[in-house]
């Protein structure tokens, strides 16, 4: 009696060859589509707040001169200018197992004072001596204009890969972090709105 081949286990496995190479595709398509949205947003936080921008945000140029200028290094060139607004901006450095190059930088921000002295945060101080107080300094990570993709992707995306509102990812990233404007947040979430559009997987 010569060999019979199962009709139903073809069926199934030619079934199953034929939906591997669509998901593969698919994959590859979402991968790009990921990669091209890095790539359009990147270019867009160069042209906005590159090196030849005039707005208020952190290069990592400016961010690795700041922090050789508070770690004291001799070579590093400074100006008048630049020295005040360093002092005046109360940065500082701290190091962090996550972090590369010379640590991570924070600077001191005015917030209202919703909790109670037991729950400051390490990074705070107290401003004025009354018991009720209306402001405290909270410290915030400083943004670097290169890593506004990562930074945002981070908060606004959490880790079951699922996308949190606009107004969590705002807050998110206002109590996190500084240095990083609104526009930036408002046009990474804009894009990929656009994107999901085309492509809700994304």
């Amino acid at each position: 009696m010569g060999h019979e081949t199962n009709p139903s286990l073809t069926h199934n496995t030619h079934s199953a060859n034929i939906l591997v190479r669509p998901t593969g595709v698919f994959l590859s398509k979402m991968s790009f589509e990921r990669s091209s949205f890095r790539r359009n947003f990147q270019g867009w936080v160069e042209l906005n707040y590159g090196e030849n921008s005039r707005t208020k945000t952190i290069t990592r140029k400016k961010f690795n001169k700041i922090c050789r200028y508070l770690l004291g290094e001799p070579q590093v060139e400074t100006d008048a200018k630049f020295r005040f607004w360093v002092k005046s901006k109360g940065f500082r450095i701290a190091h962090a197992e996550d972090s590369q190059d010379y640590g991570v930088l924070y600077v001191p921000v005015k917030v209202p004072h919703t909790r109670s002295v037991e729950m400051l945060y390490p990074y705070e101080d107290k401003i004025g001596q009354s018991a009720t107080r209306s402001q405290v300094v909270e410290y915030r990570r400083v943004a670097v204009a290169d890593d506004f993709f990562d930074i945002i992707s981070s908060v606004h995306i959490n880790e079951r890969g699922v996308h949190v509102g606009q107004k969590k990812t705002y807050k998110a990233v206002a109590n996190t972090y500084a240095f990083l404007p609104r526009e930036a947040v408002s046009y990474y979430l804009m894009r990929l709105q656009y994107l999901q559009t085309e492509n809700p997987a994304v």
